[in-house]
């Protein structure tokens, strides 16, 4: 085999690993507004109105969230807005925007079942499945890996676009 064939062959080999290679996902658009009410929401005093009385008679005037403030929540709005612009710009500061976020929380419920409280039963399944997928996000970012946080992050998007009020 001469030089030039093997020098081809390897060029060949070469280019079909990298049509095979895994490519970065494209981050969906999230609806920031939508998760900022999602926010407020958390952080609003039950009321009698809104409880299940039947179990949590108790709980009147605390969140889901365990916030009173949507200001001690908007962080994780932050850091998904901060995220978005640096993943979809493909800067390398992603990574150490992930670095910097690796102990943060994400999560909008206080437990797995403080949704449950709700009478409106719908809305109690829809806060969970955005606290589940902002769950994923809280695991995945310490991985630093941008293509992990951004399917999470996509997750996230879907799950948001799917939120009724």
């Amino acid at each position: 085999m001469k030089l030039s064939q093997l020098k081809q062959i390897i060029k060949e080999e070469i280019q079909n690993s990298l049509k095979e290679a895994p490519k970065s996902p494209t981050l969906k658009d999230l609806d920031f507004n939508k998760f900022g009410q999602i926010l407020q929401l958390v952080t609003t005093p039950l009321t009698t109105a809104t409880l299940d009385l039947d179990e949590y008679e108790g709980y009147e005037g605390s969140t889901i969230s365990g916030y009173k403030k949507v200001k001690e929540i908007e962080y994780i709005a932050k850091f998904l807005k901060k995220f978005s612009e640096l993943y979809k710009a493909n800067s390398p500061k992603a990574i150490d925007l992930l670095g910097k976020e690796s102990d943060t929380i994400f999560t909008i419920c206080d437990d797995d079942d403080s949704a449950e409280m709700l009478k409106n039963k719908n809305l109690a399944k829809a806060l969970t499945d955005v606290n589940e997928a902002l769950s994923s996000l809280m695991y995945s970012v310490p991985e630093m890996d941008d293509d992990l946080v951004a399917r999470d992050y996509n997750t996230l998007a879907d799950v948001v676009a799917k939120f009724k009020m």
